[in-house]
């Protein structure tokens, strides 16, 4: 049951804490930074050993709205549930202790909630990443793939039908990442403790998709308030070859929440086998600490027309055009002379990547632009052609997610 304080339109912000003394103060700064200012902050310290304990308690004496809580190191599953058992507010908000959200976040996300009367708001995040100098570079904001607005019980079907795989394996229906969402409170209490502890890999997408099963409103917003800083620490991307268990874990989780469902359950099974086989996949690739070199590409790209000596320059070298260049490159169809990204930061990363200002240099015959969302290539397209480069020579192919292609 809720906390009988609990305080009608008042968002509890709950933030695991471990070991982030360097970043914590930027997050915390931007919740203060907030312009609504009816919310409470729940900090968890799971057991911090860097001093980001001592940071929660300075920040707790010099608001009141701040509450902190230690504990011995249980993990971020843990960490949650003791924040949500802990929260006064009708609605939630996670957050974690290395990230930061945009100022009017809270505000945009209540004022859609009650318009609405949804039990989920549910709006994007961008991608952070910090350069060599210290500075802050953020990337593209990314959404789930269902059109923006209010998906109620007409919609309920159509939702679930799509809601972890939207029509194909590559894309999310509504995004598993807690964070940037808002929940009314009651959604997380009936389903936190089916969570285990133990699940460590898509352990939000455990919490998020039960939430959304239960929820009799959802508002999809396409605003992105949430900074997701990009780590090399970051156990995202820290192998453990006990993905797979973990995975089967999720699934486990998921399953026994959908046989529990009166209805839409067959259209969620499907999405449940759909999720789980793309995390294995992505499992490969993220945690099981397989050399790049050795790994399967993750997306194609359907290269029909070009021969094997047609010159080519990659724009883009995240998951997609890291995928093409392994895919080209090994199987020899056709010659990349160059391989580009506009992010500073992923070039001082990867010596294989060059600055986008280099194609001024390069004899080429195509630039294939390898991203995987058209609006992102439709303006690098307009960025290239203000570079002078022509139409005729830049090519974006919708990138085709390994399951689909084997699924097809």
């Amino acid at each position: 049951m809720l906390n009988e304080n609990c305080t009608m339109e008042n968002i509890s912000v709950i933030i695991p804490v471990y070991n982030t003394y360097k970043y914590i103060s930027d997050c915390l700064n931007s919740i203060l930074c907030q312009t609504y200012l009816k919310w409470e902050m729940i900090l968890i310290d799971d057991g911090s050993t860097d001093g980001s304990e001592k940071i929660c308690d300075i920040y707790a004496e010099q608001d009141s709205r701040i509450k902190v809580i230690h504990q011995t190191n249980s993990g971020v599953v843990a960490a949650r549930n003791v924040g949500i058992e802990n929260a006064n507010g009708q609605y939630v908000v996670f957050v974690d202790s290395d990230d930061y959200v945009e100022p009017d976040m809270f505000e945009t996300l209540i004022k859609k909630a009650i318009e609405s009367k949804a039990d989920i708001v549910s709006s994007g995040y961008r991608k952070g990443y910090i350069a060599k100098n210290g500075t802050l570079e953020k990337g593209e904001a990314v959404f789930g793939s269902f059109p923006e607005g209010k998906y109620g019980k007409n919609q309920k079907e159509y939702l679930l039908a799509n809601l972890m795989c939207y029509k194909n394996y590559s894309s999310y229906g509504i995004s598993p990442i807690l964070c940037g969402k808002l929940f009314r409170i009651e959604l997380l209490i009936q389903n936190m403790r089916n969570v285990s502890q133990e699940i460590t890999i898509a352990e939000d997408a455990c919490l998020t998709y039960m939430c959304c099963m239960d929820a009799e409103n959802i508002y999809v917003l396409h605003e992105a308030f949430y900074c997701y800083i990009m780590r090399e620490n970051s156990c995202i991307h820290t192998a453990d070859k006990r993905c797979f268990s973990i995975i089967t874990d999720c699934y486990d989780c998921l399953l026994q929440k959908i046989v529990q469902m009166q209805e839409h359950k067959n259209v969620l099974l499907q999405q449940l086998e759909k999720f789980i086989a793309r995390e294995a996949v992505f499992a490969l690739k993220n945690r099981f600490g397989f050399s790049n070199g050795g790994m399967l590409p993750l997306y194609a790209v359907n290269l029909k027309g070009w021969n094997q000596n047609t010159k080519i320059v990659i724009y883009g070298a995240g998951i997609v055009g890291s995928s093409y260049y392994q895919q080209i490159t090994a199987l020899g169809q056709a010659v990349v002379v160059l391989w580009v990204d506009s992010s500073r930061t992923v070039v001082e990363k990867n010596p294989l990547v060059q600055p986008v200002n280099r194609i001024l240099c390069c004899e080429y015959d195509y630039i294939l632009i390898s991203v995987k969302d058209k609006k992102l290539a439709d303006n690098i397209s307009r960025d290239l052609q203000t570079m002078k480069v022509e139409k005729e020579k830049i090519v974006w192919k919708e990138p085709q997610f390994i399951l689909d292609i084997y699924n097809a």
